[in-house]
């Protein structure tokens, strides 16, 4: 049996871990900063990582004692 999303029940994808929030979920207040948050369109406290080089990820996640690991095959 596939996994549903905890908010609203939708079926999730075989092998996605349980969410608190999927991507049929309608807009909720963001915990963090009280804005609007939703998976098609994110609130303003979510950074988008998808253009800071790895070192300078492993350093922002290294200021809340948190590490990453990776490397290129």
């Amino acid at each position: 049996m596939n996994p549903t999303c905890d908010n609203c029940g939708s079926p999730l994808s075989d092998g996605v871990p349980v969410a608190d929030f999927c991507g049929v979920c309608p807009p909720h207040r963001c915990d963090q900063c009280g804005g609007m948050d939703s998976m098609q369109m994110p609130c303003r406290c979510w950074v988008d990582v998808a253009d800071i080089r790895f070192a300078d990820l492993k350093g922002m996640f290294a200021l809340d004692g948190l590490g990453l690991e990776g490397g290129t095959k």
